[in-house]
């Protein structure tokens, strides 16, 4: 504990020394801007005075912290990885960071739905549930773990965490309108995976293994209880080589600490051996190609660890509605996904396995309802995949 004491003063000093400098380099820019070809072009006089005026009356376009701030961010992880500090406050308590005993990185969960959003998710499913066995479409909710579903003796002891406990509650939802049920984070236990090893250290989603992980899991129960043909077999391990992409992601967690308090991710991704073709149509785009070339995007790479959306390689991202059609079918059904950003590593690794029209809508930025898609593309099987964001999805409107 002394040896964090003596070195605090040495970590203060330097962020403010990093602060002048870049408050300072930042300043002799735009006085040379405004000398080179501002209204005051060949003054160096009137330039330093302009300048001083707009810092004093706050009119710059933007502002010191703004253009700093992510110094700011990695020097404040620097210090609170110095002082062991387990719990990153956020002005949001949604946002606190926090760090497992295993390094990883991941937020909680903070309270229980309530009654009353129960009553409503209930009645809201059980409406859904009836028109879809009206039109004699199949459903199925499969619930996606959440990080902090592993081990809850990884949390710091002064967090309590009601994720695991919120999603019992959803998944009772579902049960009690006789709807089907799949629970992932159970069939991580039975097969006694390790559970982290599905998740990137510093963000909440999960990997590339987990996406195919998790299409096999699917997949076994669409043959067993919906008369589908996939063939499970092509998203075995060895049907897939590595492509390896080492300190490519810094997770949305990492971008509010810093790449100094966690470290940067690998961000690998499992590419099949065997041949591929695709259309893939997302949003307003078409891709053509195998795999890698319809859905894989690369150019999410481009840019530094805060700017870019390394999770977005999968599928270019969050989407309103996208359709993966294999033109390799093996079996002739569709299915209709209701989903969120984790769909994006897992719905790659699905249309491996067969479908020939995979459906999915994220209800967080599409405002036409599940049912409308439904009497569109006739799915066989609408598939509800979620751990968050339950307010968001609009079933029949």
């Amino acid at each position: 504990m002394k040896k964090k004491i003596k070195i605090l003063p040495l970590v203060f000093l330097l962020f403010l020394f990093t602060h002048f400098v870049s408050a300072g380099i930042s300043f002799g820019k735009n006085v040379a801007v405004e000398y080179i070809g501002g209204n005051n072009k060949g003054n160096i006089v009137n330039s330093l005075k302009y300048e001083v005026k707009q810092i004093l009356t706050k009119q710059e376009d933007v502002n010191l912290y703004e253009v700093h701030k992510e110094s700011y961010i990695t020097i404040n992880g620097f210090v609170q990885k110095i002082f062991g500090n387990k719990i990153i406050n956020d002005a949001d308590v949604s946002n606190d960071v926090v760090r497992l005993k295993n390094g990883q990185l991941t937020g909680y969960t903070h309270s229980l739905f309530t009654e009353k959003k129960l009553k409503k998710y209930s009645k809201d499913i059980d409406e859904f549930s009836k028109y879809l066995n009206n039109n004699e479409t199949g459903f199925i909710y499969v619930q996606i773990p959440s990080k902090t579903s592993g081990d809850p003796q990884q949390l710091p002891a002064i967090i309590t965490d009601y994720t695991d406990q919120s999603f019992n509650q959803i998944i009772s939802v579902f049960e009690e309108n006789n709807v089907n049920v799949l629970d992932l984070r159970s069939k991580i236990k039975e097969q006694k995976i390790d559970f982290y090893s599905l998740f990137y250290k510093t963000d909440h989603h999960w990997n590339s293994f987990a996406g195919r992980w998790a299409a096999n899991e699917i997949g076994a129960v669409m043959n067993s209880d919906y008369g589908f043909t996939l063939d499970l077999s092509r998203l075995n391990q060895e049907n897939f080589y590595l492509n390896k992409n080492p300190k490519k992601f810094l997770g949305s967690w990492g971008k509010r600490v810093g790449p100094l308090y966690a470290g940067i991710d690998d961000f690998d991704i499992l590419i099949p051996k065997y041949e591929t073709s695709f259309v893939y149509k997302y949003n307003d785009i078409t891709r053509t190609g195998s795999f890698e070339e319809a859905l894989i995007d690369y150019s999410f790479f481009s840019g530094d660890y805060y700017q870019r959306f390394t999770y977005c390689t999968f599928l270019s991202g969050n989407f309103a509605f996208i359709n993966i059609h294999n033109n390799n079918y093996l079996c002739d059904k569709s299915v209709l996904c209701i989903v969120n950003s984790y769909s994006c590593a897992l719905l790659p690794y699905m249309a491996l396995s067969g479908y020939k029209d995979i459906y999915a809508i994220d209800p967080r930025v599409n405002t036409f309802s599940a049912k409308y898609y439904v009497d569109k593309y006739k799915p066989d099987v609408v598939i509800y995949m979620m751990n968050s964001d339950y307010d968001s999805a609009t079933l029949i409107k």
